[in-house]
């Protein structure tokens, strides 16, 4: 059968397969199709709405607060009855459903498969709100007070409630201080006097009431009112239905792969059907198999393209799907695991050092992963983005560990000395600051803490400058071997880098201690 004579969904599958096949280790004539059967199937799907309303409570103490749109009511029953009425007319539809269609329309393909989706409402939200007496306080806003339990006052503690203390003139003896032989001018001889305290009445003021018998209610902050305030936003949470009989065992593999959602991102062309004259007034649905009541909303009808394709790769018979639109393939086999097994050999003698590295990329996957680890983005995942189809999971993450590793090998020579060369320098200049009077001169005029802050920076300013000097490195290396590959700046150093830096904190250790010991 001749690519001319193809069906547009096989001759796009073979292309795509077998442009995936050029340069790596199969002939793309290799990939043959046997035979294709293609179709376009329509599928219908029903939307409805299931009432969700968002209710938030709060109390706060007080009577209501104004606002715009917040509805009063008279007290808490009145508030109960008006949220049951809210609730009532949205299960028995209206506005609210309107609103909601208003919603998925201006969403891809117009809500078509989306289930169990939240919708919410805000501008049909309702505030009510009712004021009760506060139940603690009872509306007289204050609760009895417990230090004087509600009666205002305290026993002074001066004169015991006697309202009589020793003369202070006299301190009780009667007599006049300056003549002895004399009563007391204050008290009369009677030693005693009206205590000073309670100015003789024997009671105090409570020093927590201040003589009110009572404190402000904690309950309302001495209002009297509690107010219960409800925010009602009015929602919906979607239910979708699929009808389609006789579908092919494929498409709906690939309907279960892709999710009936995703058809509207380019797979399927959707469209809203107008709704049918016994369909008005929308009214209450029950879907006995899932168990729920919705209410009806939206009516859809997407086409799609599908085709079950018999193929031939490379002497591996296999049935290939190609879903939707856009071509979406499934079943392909991995043919480019044992296409690229030359290669991966050639790779892995490459991390061995038994051949040079420009021996493994000759297949076109093998230096897209070299690109890939190169660009510091070295996942599995990356190179599946390339190869979604025909290249395993395990093999993709075999190509890119082994690129790295042969990598590592090949700069390992040169990390090594660069790590070397850091810890040397790194150990004359701790030398030479700290066993000379080089530190001293420094920070001999100083205050302390500016000495011992250069101490502390100085070892990692030097383990980060020299963690810099070996990553660049490698990178010069890299992109001087790769020079058509752009490198990145974020390369691995491996064990080296991390010996080194040991390394750097050892001598500075060694040095430092043997400066403060000298």
């Amino acid at each position: 059968m001749s690519n001319a004579l193809l069906p547009s969904l096989a001759n796009q599958a073979l292309d795509r397969l077998r442009k995936l096949a050029d340069g790596n280790g199969i002939a793309p004539e290799k990939i043959a199709l046997i035979s294709a059967e293609e179709n376009t199937y329509t599928l219908e799907g029903t939307l409805g709405l299931i009432p969700k309303n968002d209710i938030q409570r709060t109390r706060y103490p007080g009577g209501t607060r104004g606002g715009k749109g917040r509805k009063v009511l008279p007290d808490a029953a009145s508030l109960q009855l008006e949220i049951q009425n809210i609730q009532g007319e949205l299960e028995k539809g209206g506005k609210w459903v309107e609103d909601s269609i208003k919603e998925l329309k201006a969403t891809p393909g117009e809500g078509w498969g989306l289930d169990a989706a939240q919708i919410t409402l805000p501008e049909s939200a309702v505030v009510l709100a009712a004021s009760e007496t506060c139940p603690s306080c009872h509306g007289v806003r204050l609760l009895t007070c417990t230090q004087c339990h509600g009666q205002g006052y305290n026993t002074c503690a001066h004169c015991g409630g006697g309202r009589l203390e020793a003369c202070p003139t006299c301190n009780g003896s009667g007599h006049n201080p300056s003549q002895p032989d004399q009563p007391c001018p204050a008290c009369g001889g009677t030693r005693t006097a009206p205590c000073r305290f309670c100015h003789g009445v024997g009671q105090l003021p409570c020093p927590t009431c201040h003589g009110r018998k009572g404190v402000p209610c904690t309950g309302c902050k001495g209002t009297g009112q509690i107010t219960e305030e409800v925010s009602f936003v009015p929602g919906a949470e979607t239910y979708f239905k699929l009808l389609g009989e006789g579908l092919p065992s494929g498409l709906r593999r690939g309907l279960d792969r892709l999710g009936i959602a995703n058809l509207s991102k380019g797979h399927a062309d959707i469209e809203t059907l107008p709704p049918k004259k016994d369909d008005e007034p929308r009214g209450n649905v029950r879907d006995e198999g899932k168990n729920k009541n919705y209410t009806a909303a939206l009516s859809y009808q997407a086409k799609m393209p599908y085709a079950d394709l018999k193929m031939n790769f490379n002497g591996r018979k296999a049935i290939v799907s190609v879903f939707g639109k856009r071509g979406t393939l499934l079943g392909v086999p991995a043919f480019l695991d044992d296409a690229l097994e030359d290669s991966r050999a050639k790779l892995k003698q490459a991390v061995r050092g038994e051949v040079v590295f420009d021996a493994v990329l000759d297949a076109r996957a093998i230096r897209e992963a070299l690109e890939i680890q190169l660009s510091g983005k070295g996942e599995a995942k990356e190179l599946r983005r390339k190869y979604p189809v025909g290249l395993s999971q395990d093999v993709a993450r075999e190509i890119l560990t082994n690129i790295r590793l042969s990598l590592n090998r090949f700069t390992l020579r040169m990390r090594s000395l660069v790590a070397v060369v850091c810890g040397v320098l790194s150990a004359l200049l701790f030398g030479a600051i700290f066993l000379t009077p080089v530190h001293e001169q420094l920070f001999g005029n100083m205050p302390p803490v500016i000495g011992t802050l250069f101490d502390i920076f100085l070892p990692v300013i030097v383990m980060t400058a020299s963690w810099f000097g070996l990553t660049s490195a490698i990178r010069f290396a890299l992109q001087r071997r790769f020079h058509n590959i752009p490198v990145s700046l974020n390369q691995k150093t491996g064990k080296t880098g991390y010996a080194m830096v040991a390394s750097i904190a050892v001598f500075y250790a060694v040095i430092y201690a043997a400066a403060h010991l000298l």
